[in-house]
């Protein structure tokens, strides 16, 4: 892995309708998202990608009832955070 992205701070992108990444910057996340969930013949875009709201992080998320924040903070790697079915 890059020492550039292990030395910037995770933040939390959406990349496309479901998926939240936590990544260094909205570029990071569309990469990762290319990566590991393979969204078929047309790959995502910046456009795609957008930060997760603050709003958003300190709501109670899924079965676990970890926070977004909790989670991103857990972390310490980039890659997949949740989704928003979860």
């Amino acid at each position: 892995m890059d020492t550039t992205v292990k030395s910037k701070p995770l933040r939390a992108f959406t990349v496309g309708n479901e998926d939240i990444f936590a990544a260094v910057d909205q570029a990071h996340a569309v990469t990762l998202a290319n990566t590991i969930t393979k969204p078929g013949p047309t790959p995502y875009v910046l456009a795609d990608a957008e930060q997760v709201e603050e709003r958003f992080l300190n709501r109670p998320w899924g079965k676990s009832k970890q926070t977004l924040q909790q989670r991103l903070d857990a972390r310490s790697e980039p890659g997949y955070l949740a989704g928003w079915q979860d």
